[in-house]
């Protein structure tokens, strides 16, 4: 075998190996740009699943302060029903003290003066 042939061949088999690394990165830039797509698609989601805690955060608060609004009326709507209790029991016992009055044989302003009347005094 003469050194042109053997040159041949050991360059052949060196293009075959080129020819091999060439394949392998052609095959690693296509799976990168594939990382890269899906990288940037999960940096798409994150955004989004940050806005969407963002809006959830701040219909949390809101409801927050819905509740704390509705406690702060049910608590005005309870002292005003005690305070309308305890008028409505002042309010018997007057109406109950003036039955009594009137049952208990006082006269009447009517009777009164249809008495007074009779014996010439007003």
């Amino acid at each position: 075998m003469c050194s042109s042939d053997l040159s041949i061949r050991e360059s052949s088999g060196g293009k075959a190996n080129v020819d091999e690394v060439a394949t392998a990165i052609r095959e690693i830039a296509e799976q990168a740009v594939t990382v890269k797509t899906l990288v940037e698609e999960v940096s798409a989601r994150s955004q989004e699943q940050a806005t969407a805690i963002a809006q959830v955060s701040q219909a949390i608060i809101r409801m927050q302060q819905s509740g704390q609004n509705t406690a702060a009326t049910a608590q005005e709507t309870a002292a005003a029903a005690a305070e309308l209790t305890q008028q409505s029991v002042t309010l018997t016992e007057i109406g109950t003290q003036l039955s009594a009055l009137v049952e208990g044989g006082l006269l009447t302003p009517v009777s009164r003066q249809r008495g007074n009347s009779k014996e010439g005094r007003f």
